[in-house]
């Protein structure tokens, strides 16, 4: 996804959709948590740059394509460890023409204003960043940006697929170490352990493990409660590789197998995801696939047990940019994730699959781990992979005393 050519024409793509005299300014966001926590790239900085690190500034326009970079710095580096700055790694890693000292930017954008007479299009930065009066007016090239990362190029798909196949075998693991009384943090940690094992940078999202009566809160992330037998347990999470991030739901039985009543739920969210899925064709709309989903559900009178919409586009975020109101077309990458909530029955089921549209039908990236409840409880069959993982913390048989100056009031 980051082949400096392709970086260039991504580049040149957005400038093509803008005034052909425009000047466009892209700077990546600061490192405002400090270096104690990782940083995380503006995901549209990343798409047209391929960089990761903060203060960097990217200046397109009529004959510019310029990336403004830091100098060396021995003292942030003993610190945290190399980085690219100005110099010719950097320029062949993004494909720049030029890389420049960052303490040029300000001029160099103003003389490229000046040459150009066009007008200022930026993204991550105010005047004052850019040397420029207060007053000056910004327009913004994120619509632009946007509609181009809707349909995934080779590349993106490549890394998508990687992120769902992370994914889908921490997710295999995850569900054969379920065992009624444990936490559901403990399932969460096996999870963020094998995305780390296999490769992924990070969670692309906070992790949502949730039994009982918290399968039925749509995005609950505490993930603290102790779960029993007889409960379902949904596990939507997603790994991040390279920026690309994987979205992928599964629910299952905490007793290894369903009850009548939870596979009836299951079969029948289940059966809207096929639906959704088979609309996921060129020509239609992300509305077509939440409808094709719904009606099976409406129909088996459940309606006002499913609570949210079908799909959401994925890539460089896990709600990625684009507008819901064009046609889908070949290359484009949407969840389907039906589910149905009946909070008086703690019974939340909800299945998660990410699609790539392609001319030939739709193509189920996160197909590494099975959705057939049959398939899953043969997963289960399994369990025991989870206390290899992990030895169980001593149990204390007195808890430790206060410290005397500790006080309640």
């Amino acid at each position: 996804a980051f082949e400096p050519g392709r970086l260039r024409a991504r580049r040149q793509a957005v400038l093509a959709g803008l005034p052909k005299d425009a000047v466009l300014v892209i700077a990546a966001p600061r490192h405002t948590a400090g270096d104690l926590f990782s940083y995380r790239a503006s995901p549209d900085f990343l798409y047209l740059s391929g960089q990761s690190a903060p203060r960097l500034v990217m200046l397109l326009g009529p004959n510019e394509d310029v990336l403004f970079a830091p100098p060396q710095d021995p003292r942030h580096e003993l610190w945290n460890g190399p980085r690219l700055a100005v110099g010719t790694a950097l320029a062949k890693a993004s494909g720049f023409a030029e890389v420049a000292p960052l303490s040029k930017r300000k001029e160099r954008i103003k003389a490229a204003l000046e040459r150009s007479g066009g007008k200022l299009y930026v993204l991550g930065a105010e005047p004052k960043d850019l040397g420029l009066p207060e007053t000056t007016k910004l327009r913004s090239p994120a619509e632009r940006i946007h509609f181009l990362r809707q349909v995934k190029d080779a590349g993106e798909l490549a890394l998508l697929q990687r992120a769902c196949d992370v994914t889908a075998a921490s997710l295999r693991e995850a569900i054969k170490s379920v065992q009624p009384g444990q936490f559901e943090y403990e399932v969460e940690a096996v999870i963020g352990y094998l995305f780390r094992r296999y490769g992924a940078q990070r969670p692309g999202f906070a992790s949502i493990v949730g039994a009982g009566p918290n399968s039925c809160v749509l995005h609950y992330s505490a993930n603290s409660r102790r779960y029993q037998a007889g409960e379902l347990i949904v596990m939507d999470v997603g790994a991040e590789f390279h920026g690309y991030t994987a979205d992928i739901t599964r629910t299952v039985p905490t007793s290894g197998k369903f009850s009548k009543r939870q596979r009836e739920i299951y079969e029948l969210v289940l059966r809207a995801q096929a639906a959704g899925i088979a609309a996921c064709k060129p020509g239609l709309k992300v509305s077509d696939v939440h409808a094709a989903a719904r009606k099976v559900i409406v129909d088996a009178g459940y309606g006002q047990y499913f609570l949210h919409g079908t799909s959401h586009w994925l890539g460089l975020d896990v709600h990625d940019v684009g507008k819901y109101s064009r046609a889908l077309v070949p290359g484009m990458v949407l969840t389907v994730e039906p589910g149905i909530y009946i909070a008086k029955e703690s019974l939340g089921v909800r299945i998660e699959d990410d699609i790539l549209v392609t001319e030939k039908g739709p193509v189920v990236l996160s197909a590494g781990v099975p959705r057939d409840p049959d398939a899953l409880e043969a997963l289960l069959a399994k369990r025991g992979v989870g206390k290899s993982l992990v030895s169980p913390l001593p149990k204390r048989e007195t808890p430790p005393k206060r410290p005397r100056f500790f006080r309640l009031r």
